[in-house]
């Protein structure tokens, strides 16, 4: 049985990272080495994440992804960073069930679990 950490690590971060890096390359027009330099990633996986090759598999639903518009905004503005960015967004995938259907998909969750408060 998965913690719900381990579902957050496994397939929310490199979906939230997908998302980042999509939207500052196509919508903030960011090169692909300085978004990886921001998202402390290499540049091989920015190219696979804007090339749909990685992440694909979990829908972030539509509330991060407006989110996430803003979050690159700050990000690329030296506003804020990625870790703290990142961690508002799995605050919100965890209060919007996010988080908690994608643990249903990928593991057995049991049925007292209330972690997410969406059982």
């Amino acid at each position: 049985m998965k913690q719900p950490q381990e579902i957050e690590v496994w397939y929310i971060i490199p979906a939230l990272r997908r998302k980042f890096s999509r939207c500052m390359v196509h919508k903030y027009n960011l090169s692909q080495r300085k978004t990886a330099k921001l998202l402390g990633v290499t540049e091989s996986a920015v190219s696979q994440y804007v090339n749909k090759k990685r992440a694909q598999e979990v829908s972030l639903g539509c509330e991060i992804a407006k989110k996430i518009d803003l979050s690159a905004k700050k990000i690329i503005d030296s506003k804020s960073n990625f870790i703290k960015e990142t961690q508002k967004m799995l605050k919100i995938a965890k209060n919007n069930g996010v988080l908690c259907r994608v643990h249903k998909i990928y593991d057995e969750v049991p049925k007292n679990c209330n972690y997410c408060g969406f059982n």
